[in-house]
């Protein structure tokens, strides 16, 4: 979900069209169940249960297109990430990422929220600001947490960025029985997860998510894609902007329940607003990082 290409260069159109598609599906299923307008959505909710171990409905739909094209992003943007010197840079990278904007739209909800979320606890901010709340739930109360309920998605990209390494490697040596393996690996994970009294554990367990994100991967490492190039400004700033509007649109449908128009617009207008502050943070952070390796240069030099 979160984009590491400039706004029109070098960019595949299948990825930016498939984060469009997801936050919409997202933000649709919790308009329908979470504003204030369910008897009169309520006809468009759904929620297929394949062996009560993979739950279909728009939401999840979403949220396997965010990750499986988070496997496409970071295969065709991090090739190379073989040696355990490239997965350090690799994950220092993915981390400074994924965390400022995270803490920053926390702070956002916490804001907006202030009247209504109840008293949070030294380990309910250690969780919520980790991304990790949703692994130590006891109760579903707890997987959604106090403040925002889509924030435990975070801890698992988290999870899968840390994977990454492992599975490029596999896949570049073993391409299909890998993705052979992931798709085992996930389903019995599924099966394991639905026995334990880990709440929605088939949503936030990893391994859970393995076959979508090594789809990805795979994908990208095998060539089996569509290669059209986006050219398209609006389409890249969309899906540039999907995983903020990922972070602020509950909040804002908390305060917004019964006007969706209105709700939209504003929830437009805010991740933009988190997006243009969460650019600007990572350039003063690149900005900054560069001046001290060239500070620890001259020292070495003269040394």
């Amino acid at each position: 979900m979160v984009e590491d290409w400039n706004l029109v260069k070098d960019r595949l159109l299948f990825i930016d069209i498939l984060r469009i598609i997801g936050i919409t599906l997202v933000v649709s299923q919790h308009v329908i169940t979470d504003s204030g307008l369910w008897s009169s959505l309520r006809q468009f909710y759904f929620n297929i249960s394949i062996f009560d171990i993979y739950h279909v409905y728009y939401g999840n739909i979403g949220i396997w297109l965010f990750i499986f094209a988070s496997g496409c992003s970071l295969a065709l943007n991090h090739r190379d990430v073989d040696t355990l010197a490239k997965a350090k840079d690799f994950y220092a990278k993915r981390l400074l990422r994924i965390y400022p904007v995270y803490w920053a739209a926390i702070l956002f909800n916490l804001a907006v929220l202030n009247r209504v979320i109840p008293a949070l606890s030294i380990r309910d901010y250690i969780e919520m600001f980790s991304g990790f709340q949703a692994f130590f739930a006891s109760t579903l109360n707890d997987f959604y947490g106090k403040v925002n309920g889509a924030f435990w998605f975070v801890g698992v990209m988290v999870s899968l960025y840390l994977l990454y390494p492992i599975l490029l490697v596999m896949i570049r040596k073993h391409p299909h029985l890998s993705l052979l393996t992931f798709l085992v690996v996930a389903v019995f994970s599924r099966v394991v997860m639905n026995q334990l009294p880990w709440v929605r554990g088939y949503d936030w367990f990893p391994l859970c998510r393995l076959f979508e994100f090594g789809l990805g991967i795979y994908l990208i490492q095998t060539g089996l894609y569509l290669k059209i190039t986006n050219p398209n400004s609006v389409i890249a700033y969309m899906s540039n902007t999907s995983f903020h509007v990922y972070l602020v649109h509950l909040p804002l449908l908390v305060l917004i329940p019964y006007n969706v128009i209105l709700f939209l617009v504003t929830t437009l207008v805010i991740s933009g607003m988190l997006y243009a502050f969460d650019n600007a943070l990572k350039q003063f952070i690149n900005t900054q990082v560069k001046n001290i390796l060239s500070r620890l240069m001259k020292l070495k030099r003269t040394s």
